[in-house]
């Protein structure tokens, strides 16, 4: 796979030692990873983060290229290498969050989420996200954005003419 760079996020409570096993993480799978431990959070105990600001097509590409019908796994992979990486912290466990850098959508991805996740992830036309956060709806099975559902919502409405008009 191409290497990629990418601008990655992680909470200030992260040590050095966490910091390098995340930048280890993404360097086996081609990433390129410059870290910043820089991300306030206010609550008193929140959770970890790592946020990855990266090319998404083309990193989910790559892992396509790479692992082929396995590419799931190798994502799934990371996140659990990720998971890992942050192990020792004293926050609570958080998300990997990927974010595209042309269309700003946020990725919200856990260890916990089913395999259909991971596999329907290589089938989404990242370019056509909102910015925002894009989470997995377990129930249903696919990926949604909670921006696009309501801007659907609010058209859905302009169109219906109300109830009391004339036809």
């Amino acid at each position: 796979m191409e290497e990629i760079s990418s601008s990655v996020m992680m909470d200030r409570g992260a040590s050095a030692e966490e910091i390098e096993a995340v930048r280890r993480v993404f360097s086996e799978v081609g990433v390129q990873a410059t870290i910043r431990a820089s991300y306030a959070q206010l609550s008193e105990l929140p959770p970890w983060m790592v946020m990855a600001l990266l090319p998404l097509t083309a990193f989910l590409t790559g892992l396509g290229a790479e692992a082929g019908k396995d590419a799931y796994q190798r994502l799934k992979g990371l996140v659990k290498a990720l998971h890992a990486a942050r192990a020792a912290s004293r926050q609570p466990p958080g998300n990997v969050v990927l974010e595209d850098a042309d269309s700003h959508a946020q990725i919200a991805l856990s260890p916990k989420l089913p395999d259909e996740a991971f596999r329907k992830l290589f089938d989404l036309d990242v370019d056509s996200l909102p910015s925002g956060p894009v989470h997995f709806d377990v129930e249903r099975g696919e990926w949604f954005s909670f921006r696009l559902k309501w801007e659907a919502e609010k058209q859905r409405k302009r169109e219906t003419p109300p109830r009391d008009a004339q036809p």
